[in-house]
């Protein structure tokens, strides 16, 4: 059992964290909708958004799957690796999904953009 004097203070800032984990994404996709609608070149805007959006995405996986690696390494002496990965596998199981999904959904946006509208 943890003791601290302090646990109060880190419950206050998990719930932060928490709340901001379920509105930091609808924050960012309204900040993105205003940039592309307030752009003087709407169409460049919504491409380098869509761009922005699956690098960031790419990065986000490729950071995922280093750190794999990287926790893999350091585990204390005695640890089963392979249980080790596959809770480390199964904790970001759905975050990797969501970012595969959002990188495509933002690969397939800024390509869809690039194609000419028929007159």
């Amino acid at each position: 059992m943890v003791q601290s004097k302090d646990i109060g203070k880190i419950k206050t800032y998990m719930r932060v964290l928490e709340v901001m984990g379920s509105w930091l994404p609808v924050i960012a996709l309204l900040v993105a909708a205003a940039g592309v609608y307030t752009a003087f070149n709407r169409r460049h805007a919504l491409i380098g958004t869509g761009l922005a959006v699956f690098v960031a995405m790419l990065f986000l996986g490729i950071t995922l799957t280093v750190f794999r690696d990287v926790y893999l390494d350091h585990l204390p002496s005695g640890a089963s690796p392979a249980a080790a990965g596959a809770v480390y596998d199964a904790l970001i199981k759905f975050l990797r999904a969501g970012t595969r999904a959002l990188g495509a959904v933002a690969l397939i946006t800024a390509v869809g953009a690039q194609v000419p509208a028929q007159p």
